[in-house]
């Protein structure tokens, strides 16, 4: 998206007087914004093919009562040139890091603000180049049998390195709290018990690669 363009953002989400919310505090910091809402995957995908390519979407990760995988690799594989957002009050850190698995470029948990969704957007506009040249993927998608996002894995490797909490937000542009949403999914799916025993296990597994350490 260039200066000259309008940001198009895509906000989808069935509690009407949140998406209002979102709406106008979009619209306040993007006032030339073109903002599209739906309320539930099949307006969403309806929009998705009848305007043109969207720079943002956002979507709810319970918007529907079925699993949200399919709905959000969908979404994905609809828009692949823009930021999937997803956006969550869910306190379970395993079923945000299932979702995060299908292509997700950034998460905001519902509970941290509004000051950080828009945070979030502001990181991506610009540097999405730039943080896809800095943060390097791990050598491996799994790691002990274990399938991980994107995120999940670029947070592993940054904890491995010795990175802390905020060195990490800072090294992918997300939110501290964000991290540590990653942080407690990878300890539940490998079973580790702290920081120090996932960067063992990922050195140790040869997720890493020790000169990165």
């Amino acid at each position: 998206m260039t200066s000259a363009q309008r940001l198009r953002i895509m906000l989808a989400d069935d509690q009407k007087l949140f998406a209002e919310s979102v709406v106008a505090l979009l619209s306040q910091n993007w006032p030339n914004a073109l903002i599209e809402t739906a309320t539930d995957y099949s307006a969403l995908f309806r929009d998705l093919k009848a305007h043109a390519p969207f720079d943002f979407i956002i979507v709810d990760l319970r918007m529907s009562e079925d699993d949200a995988e399919p709905y959000l690799q969908k979404a994905r594989c609809m828009a692949p040139g823009a930021v999937l957002i997803l956006i969550s009050g869910s306190p379970d850190a395993f079923e945000i890091g299932k979702a995060l698995s299908t292509g997700v470029d950034a998460f905001v948990h519902k509970n941290q603000g509004a000051d950080d969704l828009v945070d979030t957007i502001r990181r991506f506009l610009g540097e999405r180049i730039m943080e896809r040249a800095t943060v390097k993927e791990p050598i491996s998608k799994e790691i002990v049998g274990i399938a991980l996002s994107r995120r999940e894995r670029q947070t592993l490797n940054l904890i491995a390195a010795g990175l802390e909490t905020k060195e990490i937000a800072q090294a992918l542009k997300i939110a501290p709290t964000t991290v540590k949403i990653y942080i407690k999914s990878l300890l539940k799916k490998t079973g580790c018990s702290n920081r120090t025993a996932l960067a063992v296990l990922a050195i140790n597994s040869g997720f890493v690669n020790r000169s990165d350490a």
